[in-house]
């Protein structure tokens, strides 16, 4: 019997997130040249330091390279794990596995609440509150994973690729 199933998480076509980072270190870039261009921005009167003009380049240079190096490392870090799993979406690469949710449940890992369930023999953990791909809102919280729901997971070991699932019932 084939099910009415409908497309709740689809890796490609949510695409990468957690452009949040990369532009928090723009914006350190920003200030940092700022305060660099134009020193009549912000005087270090009340510091008291001999030189003023060298604290202020100083400052200025390590907030530019601080802004640069967080928004390299926020891209390649969200990128690199994103293009992986694209890479396997793409080839078909995964594994589909099809069958009631059961055992869900949300655990600590490291202080970050996971949820966790079950397809048959197969269990499952994703973060929910991952920045850069993925299933973004908890079971508890109205998210699209929940127990006794029919579901079709296309998977590369934990990985979640794309998700299908019953549609909740309207009341």
């Amino acid at each position: 019997m084939d099910r009415n199933l409908i497309v709740a998480y689809d890796l490609v076509e949510t695409g990468v997130q957690g452009w949040e980072y990369a532009f928090v270190g723009v914006a350190v870039f920003i200030l940092g040249y700022v305060v660099r261009r134009y020193p009549q921005v912000w005087r270090f009167t009340t510091w008291g330091a001999p030189d003023r003009a060298g604290l202020r380049g100083f400052l200025s240079m390590c907030w530019m390279i601080g802004g640069l190096l967080g928004s390299g490392v926020a891209l390649m870090v969200a990128f690199g794990q994103y293009s992986k799993l694209e890479a396997w979406y793409l080839s078909k690469d995964y594994t589909v596995t099809e069958g009631q949710i059961v055992e869900m449940h949300t655990t600590m890992v490291k202080g970050r609440p996971k949820d966790v369930f079950s397809i048959g023999t197969l269990s499952f953990i994703y973060p929910v509150d991952s920045s850069f791909y993925g299933i973004r809102q908890r079971h508890e919280e109205g998210g699209p994973i929940r127990e006794g729901a029919h579901a079709r997971i296309y998977h590369h070991g934990n990985d979640i690729l794309r998700l299908e699932i019953e549609p909740r019932a309207t009341e």
